[in-house]
């Protein structure tokens, strides 16, 4: 702690220099003008004085040290002979925080510099302390604000229905909290990449996307980080935040995040699976239904005709009296052997063909989970029968 002194009498400057120079940095000058010169150029802490000399007085230091922060102007303590009332009024309106009258004890002088220098010492470390916890109380808000944001990004994601839904959740939560990410979801065939502006990617960031997302869960390359997940990947373009802090707590958040969007995306996937395979097999039923009907009116009439055609035969054409109980056996005997073998066989196979799709799909979907969405256009499914016929 830096102490200036101004003392004219050598002696009494020498005096003061023995006995505060092991607990001060002490300066000493002669007059009032060179101290101003040494306030005005340093950071003086105390400055101990004379109430007059020559021409001005201890109030002419306070006028030049005056600033606005009352931590940094230094404290002026006058030792002065002058114990008239109407010089220490004037000392104490113009500045002065002590005025000492000679003689006094040297250790209660002492005693006051000390606890001055301690005060002081205190108070600053007090605001040193307050804008610690200022910074400290800040980081604590950005870190809640963070986290909140991604339970938040996670309850959302819970109600969306495609990957779409997904992506637009994350990013615009995101931009609306100052971070610019883009996402990638992969599934069997191609990924599909949204940026910040929920359009497809750009080519560069395709290419990060496509080197960088078997370096790890997470990976960083300058302020941009890339966390990996197995369906999912989100790259962090950039974060709104001089300090660093915000970053560094987007990185803690994000490890957590993306495996939590990704098993996510993973429910979904089961989801769209189910209600595609629920279609298809009550499609199929339907059909099923329809085929059989089908067999049954076509046995029907073939029956029918088949009766029709004996009872014109026997009865106009041969002219040949025959039991009514072997008319019925012909007729039977007609059914049984009334087949279309070409078109049972391709009619059995189309059924092959349909359960194996099912199958496999069920297979794709449930086990290895490609990933598939109801935002993607709807299938017509009547395509994937149009080619069948049934009986």
């Amino acid at each position: 702690m830096k102490l200036l002194l101004v003392e004219k009498d050598d002696v009494q400057a020498e005096i003061y220099q023995l006995s505060l120079s092991g607990d001060f940095d002490v300066e000493t000058t002669h007059s009032f003008e060179a101290a101003q010169q040494v306030v005005a150029t340093s950071n003086v802490d105390i400055i101990v004085c004379d109430w007059e000399i020559g021409s001005l007085n201890a109030t002419s230091l306070s006028a030049n040290t005056h600033r606005d922060d009352p931590l940094i102007t230094p404290v002026i303590v006058v030792v002065s002979e002058d114990n008239r009332e109407s010089s220490m009024i004037q000392a104490y309106n113009g500045g002065v925080s002590y005025y000492i009258t000679k003689p006094y004890k040297v250790i209660q002088f002492t005693e006051t510099l000390f606890a001055l220098k301690h005060q002081l010492l205190t108070v600053r470390q007090m605001r040193v302390d307050s804008k610690q916890n200022e910074a400290a109380t800040l980081s604590a808000k950005t870190d809640s604000a963070l986290y909140e944001l991604g339970i938040s990004i996670l309850a959302e994601t819970v109600k969306a229905r495609s990957i779409e839904e997904i992506a637009k959740v994350t990013i615009n939560a995101f931009r609306l909290n100052g971070i610019q990410v883009a996402m990638e979801f992969r599934d069997t065939n191609t990924p599909v990449h949204f940026d910040t502006n929920l359009l497809p990617c750009d080519d560069t960031t395709v290419k990060v996307f496509s080197v960088l997302r078997k370096q790890g869960d997470v990976y960083r390359f300058g302020r941009r980080t890339l966390f990996n997940s197995t369906d999912v990947s989100l790259l962090i373009k950039h974060v709104a935040d001089k300090s660093g802090g915000a970053y560094d707590t987007v990185l803690s958040m994000g490890k957590m995040l993306v495996p939590a969007i990704n098993q996510q995306v993973k429910v979904l996937m089961k989801d769209n699976a189910l209600a595609k395979t629920h279609h298809d097999l009550l499609h199929l039923s339907s059909r099923l239904q329809d085929a059989i009907f089908s067999v049954q009116r076509n046995k029907f009439n073939v029956a029918e005709r088949l009766a029709t055609n004996l009872v014109e035969a026997l009865d106009t054409d041969l002219q040949i009296s025959l039991p009514f109980n072997q008319v019925l056996e012909m007729v039977e005997l007609g059914l049984e052997n009334v087949s279309d073998s070409e078109r049972d066989a391709a009619s059995l196979e189309d059924f092959a063909n349909l359960f194996t799709g099912i199958e496999e799909r069920l297979k794709n979907r449930m086990l290895d989970m490609g990933v598939q969405t109801d935002s993607v256009v709807e299938d017509n499914r009547d395509e994937d029968y149009r080619d069948l016929e049934f009986f």
